[in-house]
C-alpha cells in the first residue's frame, strides 16, 4: 500500500518514522503520544509532582465565573488533580468598536466585564480554591504566550495545560501518565488527552501522510503516537516544555 508503519518500538529507526512536526520556526522530531482516558490504577503524591496551568480569555458570559468553576469541579474526576498547584493565566484584551473574541478584541463594556471576571477569580483563589495563583496579563498575548507565562509560576517537575472550556468528563489516571513521562524521558515527552477530533486521527494521518500509527502499551498506559502538536489538554515535563517547546527558534 506504500504506507509507513509506526511500530510499538520507539528506539532507533522506529521513532524516526514518526516524521517531523513544524513548531514555530523549527522542525522537531515528534515523540508525542495521545492517551485514552483510563481508570485510576494507583495513587501517589501527585500534588508534589504536577501543576495545572489554566488559560482563560474574554468570553460573552463575563463577568460570570460559572464555566471556569465547572472546570475546577471537573478536576475532582481525576484522583489527586484538584489538590495540585494551579495557575490561572488571564490573557489580556484589546478594546475595539466591535468584539471578536478569538482575536481578543472586545468593546469597552466587555473589557470592564472581563476585568470584573478576573477580580472574581482572584476572590475565588483566596476564599474557595486551594493552591491557586491568578496571573493577569496586561495585554493580549494569545494562548501560546499565556501558557508560557503560566509555566514561569510552575515549580513542579510536570505540568498539565488546560483551556478554560475543556472540562474533564471522566476519570483520568494522571499518576500513571506522570510515571510514564518520568520513566521514559526522551522517548515520551508529551501526552495529550483525546477529544472528538482524535477519533479519526489514525485514518487521517494514514491518508494524508502514509504513516500508520498504532496503539502501544510499551510505556505503561495504552498510547497512540501522533505527528501533530495538539494544544488541547496535555501533560509534559516542565523542563522539556521550557527548553524544547519554548526554546530558541520556537517563535515564543
Amino acid at each position: 500500500s506504500g504506507s509507513r508503519e509506526v511500530r510499538s518500538s520507539y528506539c532507533g529507526v522506529s521513532i524516526s518514522s514518526l516524521g517531523r512536526l513544524f513548531l514555530g520556526k523549527r522542525f522537531i522530531r515528534q515523540q508525542c503520544l495521545i492517551a485514552p482516558c483510563v481508570p485510576c490504577t494507583k495513587m501517589a503524591e501527585l500534588h508534589e509532582r504536577l501543576s495545572v496551568v489554566i488559560t482563560t480569555s474574554p468570553i460573552r458570559s463575563n463577568p460570570a465565573t460559572m464555566m471556569i468553576e465547572e472546570l475546577f469541579e471537573s478536576f475532582k474526576l481525576c484522583p489527586g488533580l484538584a489538590e495540585c498547584p494551579k495557575v490561572v493565566v488571564c490573557d489580556g484584551c484589546n478594546v475595539a468598536d466591535k468584539e471578536k473574541y478569538r482575536d481578543g478584541k472586545v468593546t469597552e463594556d466587555q473589557a470592564a466585564k472581563y476585568a470584573a471576571f478576573c477580580d472574581a477569580l482572584e476572590k475565588l483563589a483566596e476564599e474557595v480554591w486551594s493552591r491557586t495563583t491568578i496571573v493577569r496579563m496586561p495585554e493580549r498575548i494569545g494562548f501560546a504566550h499565556a501558557a508560557y507565562a503560566g509555566l514561569q509560576h510552575v515549580e513542579t517537575e510536570l505540568v498539565t495545560v488546560v483551556q478554560h472550556d475543556l472540562f474533564f468528563v471522566r476519570e483520568v489516571d494522571y499518576t500513571s501518565l506522570c510515571d510514564t513521562l518520568m520513566q521514559h524521558s526522551g522517548k515520551v515527552n508529551y501526552i495529550t488527552l483525546p477529544g472528538p477530533k482524535h477519533l479519526t486521527l489514525q485514518q487521517d494521518v494514514l491518508s494524508k501522510y502514509g504513516i500508520r500509527c498504532e496503539f502501544t502499551t510499551e510505556f505503561g498506559p495504552r498510547l497512540l503516537p501522533v505527528i501533530y502538536w495538539f494544544d488541547k489538554t496535555h501533560v509534559c515535563k516542565t523542563s522539556w516544555y521550557k527548553s524544547f517547546v519554548y526554546g530558541g527558534g520556537s517563535g515564543v
